[in-house]
């Protein structure tokens, strides 16, 4: 995330130096802009096993537009209230929430583990999670951005003048460039911005549940024509079921009952186990655990002999 902050920093402070040379620009030049903004984004998809070189391409043309735009604005083309609170309420954070979606893209990318599907799954569970919170932390701005009718905060939110002490440490680069900058058009941006995140981490959970449902439907078929036949009690293997979800051996713990009784019946060809049922029978046994007990006997029984 720091990172992210300073590619966006150092964007803005880039260029302060200029002097500001005051025109009386229509905004259509801010629309034209825009248009040929969207025109180069649209052409951007991402490829689904190499999107960093398409993140790459669409950090750099949102960088691009934005210094465009920073320029017309220090010229002067926002010649009325209403220009001004028009793009720092649309049009720039359009363009800069891009760029900080790219710029998480890149994030998250960088991060994504080569592993099973389950770890896989368990990060960008945790992604979304987080760029959730974001929204729901800032619930009573992303309800005023959400809510397009509503302007009544418009002219404190989106003109200049109305920069607060809290809006310089929300995005400290304000301090310096107060020209492009207003209270809340970067928040506006980060909305933008964490709602695409949070669709692109919601497709890729989806991708990731129809290729489970084709890997598992592979592994069902393989399973049912195993070799292997249980030979003990259904209490024993029920109980050897328990043990197993118990130890936190299988996926750290975080193991569905039923899943793991699916599987180990159709690898070991169990017909019919009724293993709720059979697990409330072993927790009024005086000794629930005797084939566990007698794995261990059998094991230590082993190595003895191996080693004698």
């Amino acid at each position: 995330m720091l990172v992210i902050f300073f590619t966006v920093e150092s964007l803005f402070l880039n260029g302060l130096t200029n002097t500001y040379v005051m025109k009386n620009e229509s905004p259509d030049v801010i629309q034209a802009i825009l248009t040929e903004y969207e025109q180069q984004i649209s052409q951007i998809k991402l490829n689904e096993f190499n999107p960093l070189s398409d993140i790459e391409k669409g950090i750099q043309i949102s960088k691009i537009f934005i210094q465009r735009l920073r320029i017309k604005v220090q010229e002067g083309c926002l010649t009325s209230k209403e220009h001004e609170i028009n793009f720092f309420k649309y049009i720039k954070p359009r363009i800069v929430g891009d760029l900080l979606y790219y710029c998480y893209l890149k994030e998250i990318t960088h991060h994504r583990p080569v592993c099973t599907i389950y770890v896989l799954q368990e990060f960008l569970e945790k992604k979304l999670e987080r760029f959730s919170h974001f929204l729901k932390k800032n619930f009573k701005c992303y309800a005023y951005y959400n809510s397009e009718g509503n302007k009544k905060c418009d002219e404190y939110y989106f003109v200049r003048c109305y920069l607060k002490v809290e809006d310089y440490h929300y995005h400290p680069y304000s301090m310096i460039d107060t020209n492009f900058a207003t209270s809340k058009d970067y928040l506006f941006a980060e909305f933008r911005a964490h709602e695409k995140v949070i669709k692109y981490l919601e497709d890729e959970l989806l991708k990731l549940k129809a290729q489970k449902k084709k890997t598992f439907k592979s592994l069902e078929q393989w399973l049912s024509h195993s070799p292997f036949y249980w030979t003990d009690t259904k209490v024993a293997a029920t109980e050897l079921i328990y043990a197993l979800a118990s130890s936190g051996s299988i996926n750290n713990g975080n193991v569905d009952i039923k899943e793991l009784a699916k599987y180990v019946c159709l690898f070991f060809n169990i017909d019919k186990l009724e293993f709720y049922r059979i697990y409330s029978d072993l927790k009024i046994r005086e000794n629930p655990a005797a084939f566990i007990d007698k794995l261990k006997a059998n094991l230590r029984k082993r190595i003895d002999g191996d080693m004698s």
